[in-house]
């Protein structure tokens, strides 16, 4: 080894002094060069037109449009909100021009992203300017969307429709013709109301905006009429206009009491007409059917379960088939609606449950015994819902399904209930017990350093049987300290970049811990953890040329220097002294310690000693760890039976129960536990009081092992 005499090594420093002198400059140029922004002012949001500053003849820049965050006068954001506003108008505007020329599929697309898009950013402007008149505003631009969206697609549909029906009348196919006929009307109906909707949308946003679309309702108003026209044309020369009449027998109805109705079905001639559907609208999506006779007369019955109380107007329809040459016709009766109190009767009820298992609720809604179909059932536990559905002809249902993540574990209760309010039938519901039992869990991280501040991490999620878990809040932590939160997506996978907190970044550590934490709060999954060290890369200055010079003008100035004072004789061999060895308890100053607690074993006396260091240096999070794990240690070696394979930390707590410890260890070791549990799998902040606690709780461990070893040795 080469050895260095005492003058050697004062040269050396000068030298080295001189060499950082001529590199500092350097370096110092990097980052103030770097310092220095690219972009003066440019700002480009993306919108519709241009954003940029706008250069005037006399090279003065002036900024037309802002990004919304950065404008802070209600003035600017006024005349940013105007801008937009017109944007949106003219995406309106565009989109009719395009319905005219009878491309549909290019009038949605006029409103589609880039519409929503300038709507977004509408949005975050109205959100910072005075009063509610945008909101207004901003309605009518979304519902003005909407309605354009639905009138294009309509009114596209019907002209596809219109071609085919000219097709079978051309081909003979009169049965086809007359069903597309039937469809055609339809669509004309419902054009007719999209339309005015659309109209309305235009004029209202007119009279806000001053953005003249009066043109754009000449052509909706225009097309709607062609549809209008058409469609009476070809009723007229495939149809025979109905006329039904109908009176309910007693206008006061009930569940138990039910609406009955008679009337009768005659053609334009007044010819009756027999085996025709008529149908009785009951509310909702409940509806009764009866057919006519031969003498046209029918009567129907229904019973009222979700129509509202108090006196309401009922439709009863004639309904032909598809290829019925008869158009349909329509008339209403009054019926005054009484309320009544239905009871759920279960029949069958799960008793256990379990995260992504099957339970199956059934039983039956009636009143006084009589059920009907198509009245709601809901089940839930607390405030989650399980699942709903509608009854049966008699009143019955089954529902099945998989249990979410959302109803806690433990002893819980599964409510059945129908959710009306102010209906036909009230609202009731009936409770069973059921026990959710805990799922375990797994999870992963990977980590990779992008500078001395920045980490990026990945991750999933899953049961331990491998099922994705998604929507869960996952808590990422650097050596014990919260660094954000993320959450899994639908794969059970999360991705993110945090960023170090001053107090680990300023610590110049090679290595830093990230931790990923699920605490399963409010869940039936169990919590669940995994870490991954890091390297950090050491901090660089992004001008890399100017940084490599100075490096390389100090390797020059080194190797110079070098060569000199070995020419000079300032070094002499020797003989190359061997390393110290490193002692169990003591590390080489470059080896990383969490590296080293990984592959060495360390004793229980140890752990607690780590754990008393850890809190002098008021990192409460690693104090807790440490605690748990010298207290958990302490359990596995006093009673070397137990096996922690696998165990979350309440199952080792449980088992620890079940073997021969004293009350006063298993009392210890549940307020570890609590601990532990606090620290690690919530987002509360430990405190000293339980960092101390549990360094406290370390130290007796340690203590009852010293004097277990001694009296085994006596």
């Amino acid at each position: 080894m080469v050895q260095i005499s005492a003058n050697s090594k004062i040269a050396l420093l000068v030298l080295l002094l001189t060499v950082s002198g001529f590199s500092a400059p350097v370096i110092a140029t990097a980052s103030s060069t770097n310092a220095q922004s690219p972009n003066h002012g440019h700002l480009n949001l993306g919108l519709e037109g241009n954003l940029q500053e706008k250069t005037t003849s006399n090279n003065s820049t002036q900024i037309r449009h802002k990004d919304p965050s950065k404008v802070q006068s209600q003035e600017e954001l006024a005349n940013l909100e105007q801008w937009l506003a017109g944007q949106l108008g003219s995406r309106l505007k565009s989109s009719t021009v395009k319905l005219n020329q009878g491309e549909y599929q290019a009038a949605n697309s006029v409103v589609g992203d880039r519409y929503n898009k300038l709507l977004g950013k509408y949005v975050d402007v109205a959100g910072r300017t005075k009063g509610t008149k945008d909101d207004q505003r901003i309605k009518k631009f979304k519902s003005a969307k909407n309605n354009q969206s639905k009138y294009s697609s309509k009114v596209g549909k019907y002209r596809r429709t219109y071609k085919k029906y000219q097709r079978a009348k051309k081909n003979g196919n009169d049965q086809k013709a007359r069903s597309l006929a039937r469809r055609l009307n339809n669509l004309s109906t419902s054009i007719n109301r999209t339309s005015g909707n659309l109209t309305n949308n235009y004029q209202t946003i007119s009279n806000s905006t001053g953005a003249d679309l009066s043109p754009q309702q000449e052509t909706v108003q225009k097309i709607t009429s062609n549809v209008t026209h058409q469609t009476a044309e070809v009723r007229s020369a495939e149809f025979v206009k109905t006329e039904i009449s109908a009176e309910i027998e007693s206008s006061e109805v009930s569940f138990q009491e039910p609406i009955t109705v008679t009337g009768e079905l005659v053609d334009e001639n007044g010819t009756e007409l027999s085996n025709e559907t008529i149908r009785l609208q009951l509310g909702g999506n409940r509806a009764t059917t009866a057919t006519t006779d031969e003498d046209g007369d029918f009567t129907i019955t229904g019973r009222p379960a979700v129509l509202p109380l108090g006196q309401q107007t009922l439709t009863v329809e004639h309904v032909p088939n598809a290829s019925s040459i008869y158009l349909g016709s329509n008339t209403t009766v009054e019926a005054d609606i009484q309320q009544a109190q239905p009871t759920i009767t279960l029949s069958q009820s799960p008793k256990h449950g379990r995260f992504n298992k099957t339970i199956t609720v059934s039983g039956r809604v009636h009143v006084d015994g009589v059920g009907d179909k198509g009245i709601p059932v809901i089940v839930k536990s607390g405030k989650t819902v399980i699942g709903n559905t509608t009854t049966q002809e008699d009143g019955s249902f089954t529902l099945s399904e998989n249990l979410s993540t959302a109803v806690p574990t433990g002893k819980r209760q599964i409510q059945v209930s129908v959710p009306l309010q102010n209906r036909a039938l009230a609202f009731t519901s009936t409770r069973a017990p059921i026990t959710i039992h805990p799922t375990n869990t797994s999870l992963n991280i990977t980590s990779q350093s992008l500078n001395q501040d920045n980490l990026s991490v990945s991750g999933n999620l899953t049961t331990a049987n491998g099922v994705p878990l998604s929507n869960q809040t996952v808590i990422l932590r650097a050596n014990g300290s919260q660094v954000g939160t993320v959450t899994t997506d639908s794969n059970g996978t999360y991705t993110s970049q945090v960023q170090l907190p001053p107090s680990l970044a300023a610590t110049n550590k090679t290595h830093v811990r990230l931790s990923a934490v699920y605490s399963g709060n409010g869940t039936n999954l169990d919590a669940t953890q995994a870490s991954s060290l890091i390297r950090l890369q050491p901090a660089t200055s992004s001008n890399s040329f100017l940084l490599w010079a100075g490096v390389a003008g100090v390797g020059v100035l080194l190797t110079i220097g070098g060569f000199a004072i070995q020419r000079s004789g300032w070094f002499t061999d020797s003989e190359e002294p061997a390393e110290p060895a490193i002692q169990e308890n003591q590390l080489a100053p470059d080896t990383d310690i969490e590296e080293a607690k990984e592959t060495k074993e360390v004793t229980i006396r140890e752990w607690a000693d780590q754990a008393a260091t850890a809190l002098a240096e008021n990192d409460l999070q690693t104090a807790i760890e440490t605690s748990y794990a010298t207290g958990r240690q302490y359990y596995l070696t006093v009673d070397e039976t137990i096996s922690e394979a696998g165990r979350t930390h309440w199952e080792f707590y449980r088992l620890c129960q079940d073997r021969d410890f004293t009350d006063r260890e298993i009392e210890r070791l549940k307020q570890l536990t609590t601990l532990y549990e606090q620290a690690t799998f919530t987002t509360a902040t430990p405190t000293r009081e339980d960092a101390e606690t549990a360094v406290n709780l370390a130290n007796q461990y340690a203590s009852e092992m010293v004097e277990t070893a001694s009296d085994t040795s006596n």
